[in-house]
């Protein structure tokens, strides 16, 4: 009778933290198998482009929303998509190490449920500030200022 404690191989990640990770690591698999050739055909090499333009968030929509106090949800969606897509995999896999490792330890400590308003919500707040106060016509895209919030939330932890 022994009493072996076997370590998993992984740490356990809270389950919101992988499905997060893979909002973002699925569509970088897709436009790199597409640029790849391997899917999508000749039209696959545009789909990134095409992701950017219609997920990205854009100061000059920004502008023009509040401008016309006209708020479609096309355009509103974009405060929380431009989290999931990337200018590069280099990109994504940053953002997605970064995700996992700051993910797992706020997870733990506050709970899938502060990962998830955390994540967002600091994604919201960045492209809030960036068409505020920024004149960019530059998309803001990327899962940075979301994982910056992750970084805040470790950091009210210690």
């Amino acid at each position: 009778m022994s009493n072996i404690h076997q370590e998993p191989a992984v740490n356990p990640l809270p389950p919101v933290v992988i499905i997060l990770f893979l909002a973002i690591a699925i569509p970088e698999a897709v436009f790199a198998l597409g640029a790849a050739g391997v899917a999508g055909g000749p039209e696959a090499i545009g789909w990134r482009s095409a992701a950017i333009q219609t997920y990205a968030f854009s100061g000059d929509i920004f502008d023009w929303m509040v401008r016309n106090q006209v708020w479609p949800l096309e355009h509103v969606m974009r405060f929380v998509t431009y989290s999931f897509v990337h200018n590069s995999f280099t990109e994504t896999l940053f953002a997605a190490v970064l995700l996992l490792a700051l993910g797992k330890m706020v997870g733990e400590a506050l709970g899938q449920v502060a990962v998830v308003v955390i994540f967002l919500g600091a994604g919201i707040f960045g492209a809030l500030i960036y068409g505020l106060l920024l004149n960019d016509p530059t998309w803001l895209l990327g899962a940075f200022p979301s994982v910056y919030g992750l970084i805040g939330g470790y950091t009210f932890i210690v």
